[in-house]
């Protein structure tokens, strides 16, 4: 494994949607659509892998589509998508934004917490009041989606570190963007945040300060 740095391990990390297990949140947003169609996510047709591959190839081209719409109001659209498209059905505007809305009830995974509670992201809180004079080269993006974070990093040529964590659908196969002619690179892998706190002390210590 190559060596966390304490200047990209410690000075600003962001970890976007990998505190929060975001897909059982997506699945119990779902139930209210599945239940008006009579569907399970059990049924073949809605497995919950076919309906979170459903959901990135809509999002992802709504996003494509409308890259400065609020994600709440990506997440209606995905909605009313898939209600119309895969379902057949009409959702009112207040299923819709209900859906938006249900992001704000995504849980965080049990480890998150205590992760970010961590040395390294309070020298990263540190570092960034200091009137935000954080370089290019000191921050890691650090997530779970190839497509929507390590992708977007590789553009910037920035090292970030990938919480590939187990049993994942959305996000979690580079053959699936491979696939799509799209190629992305990242620094480290972890399965979990935790994990990754883990090597950041092993390697530095609970100080945070390399050797």
């Amino acid at each position: 494994m190559s060596k966390l740095t304490t200047s990209n391990a410690s000075s600003s990390i962001a970890t976007a949607l990998s505190s929060y297990d975001w897909e059982s949140g997506i699945i119990t947003a779902f139930q209210l659509l599945l239940s008006r169609a009579n569907k399970t996510a059990a049924d073949s047709s809605t497995s919950r892998t076919d309906l979170l591959k459903l959901f990135v190839q809509v999002e992802s081209a709504i996003q494509s589509a409308n890259p400065t719409m609020l994600y709440a109001d990506v997440l209606a659209k995905v909605h009313s998508t898939i209600a119309s498209d895969h379902f057949g059905l009409a959702p009112s505007a207040d299923e819709d934004a209900n859906f938006g809305a249900s992001i704000a009830d995504w849980e965080p995974f049990p480890e998150s917490r205590d992760a970010l509670l961590r040395r390294n992201f309070q020298f990263a809180l540190n570092k960034v009041r200091e009137e935000w004079g954080v370089e290019a080269e000191q921050v890691m993006p650090t997530a779970q989606s190839l497509f929507h974070d390590h992708v977007p990093a590789n553009k910037l040529d920035l090292k970030s570190s990938w919480i590939a964590r187990r049993g994942s659908v959305v996000g979690a196969k580079e053959s699936d963007l491979e696939e799509q002619g799209v190629k992305v690179t990242y620094t480290w892998k972890f399965e979990t945040l935790g994990a990754m706190a883990d090597e950041v002390e092993k390697q530095f210590g609970e100080s945070g300060e390399g050797a």
